[in-house]
């Protein structure tokens, strides 16, 4: 009987190990149990369930750990919620000051919002691991929908990890920012220290000023997550794009291969400019004024002393321009005689 050749596929993206040559069958298992699903699944599921990603990617024993230290946080963190009062009469002779609970509290906070953080990414690294670069993601309108709802989400729905993160990372400051505008005017009354109720006051202006930028962030992420999910190509590195576009342009011409694509973009900018004509015209400049005006008397009022600083600078700012723009030229000096 004639010698047959046998062709072996091998993985292109893997270099085989030496027990892979040797239990080929056994090495695959693995691989696969390793594997796990699809990215986004697993991400979605440790971003609701900590550790469900975990367990839905064969590591058990880590998806409990985490499922036990959610447990404990939403525990601890309702306590606190609730009987925060109580605890602070408890802890008073112990001279331990409301400041104190409040940055006990919000390390506290802090490194649950981390270990959300780290259990998602860690679930969507674990599924992505071994598989080919240039995975496809979610090629429908969940994307958007989820940036919706999480800055973030959306982006790694379409297997972009690395401009997910980056949206996560602003996410998870929204998060720290805007409970600032509610707990610190609680606990304000119940600190007695200059010292800290300076550091009190510096956090809450930090607080402040990130939320626009954290809202604008919102609004990207989701127009991106959007874009993406309708033209993956778009994943694609700007120099391949530009590439792209380029040859569009030489094959199709103006009309039918760049236009096309550049509607989106005439569209988001009409929409802004609307909306920046609008603001102007039914939000002017004094309705910002007295409106932070009433907020500095309030401010004020509740003994706070930097705040309402950096609010009359702005308030002077404004009306330095007002006085400019109104201010009428003086009379030029009379021609003298020829």
């Amino acid at each position: 009987m004639p010698k047959e050749d046998v062709w072996a596929i091998e993985d292109p993206w893997e270099k085989p190990s030496p027990a892979a040559r040797k239990n080929p069958k056994k090495t695959l298992e693995a691989k696969q149990k390793r594997r796990g699903g699809h990215p986004a699944v697993a991400f979605s599921l440790s971003l609701f369930l900590w550790g469900a990603g975990q367990i839905y990617n064969g590591q058990g024993k880590l998806g409990v750990l985490f499922l036990l230290i959610m447990a404990n946080f939403y525990t601890l963190l309702g306590m606190i919620w609730f009987y925060g009062g109580l605890l602070a009469s408890l802890l008073a002779p112990f001279q331990i000051t409301p400041f104190e609970i409040f940055v006990a509290g919000a390390l506290f906070y802090l490194c649950g919002l981390l270990l959300w953080f780290v259990s998602a990414v860690q679930a969507y690294d674990q599924s992505a691991r071994g598989r080919p670069p240039g995975e496809k993601g979610v090629s429908s309108l969940w994307p958007p929908l989820c940036s919706l709802l999480l800055p973030g989400w959306g982006q790694l729905l379409n297997c972009q990890r690395k401009k997910g993160i980056f949206f996560l990372l602003m996410t998870l400051s929204g998060l720290l920012a805007v409970p600032a505008l509610w707990v610190i005017p609680q606990i304000w009354p119940k600190v007695d220290r200059a010292a800290e109720r300076l550091l009190l006051e510096k956090i809450l202006l930090a607080a402040l000023l990130f939320i626009p930028f954290f809202f604008l962030t919102w609004i990207i992420a989701i127009y991106d997550a959007g874009r993406i999910a309708l033209d993956p190509d778009k994943k694609e590195p700007l120099p391949n794009r530009i590439r792209y576009a380029v040859n569009r342009l030489r094959i199709k011409g103006w009309t039918r291969g760049v236009l096309p694509h550049l509607e989106v973009v005439v569209m988001l900018s009409l929409f802004l400019a609307f909306f920046l004509v609008y603001s102007h015209y039914y939000f002017p400049k004094k309705f910002y004024a007295d409106r932070l005006g009433s907020l500095q008397r309030t401010l004020s009022e509740e003994g706070m002393v930097l705040l309402p600083k950096v609010i009359d600078r702005a308030l002077s700012e404004t009306d330095s321009d007002r006085k400019n723009v109104l201010t009428p030229l003086p009379p030029s000096p009379p021609a003298p005689p020829l």
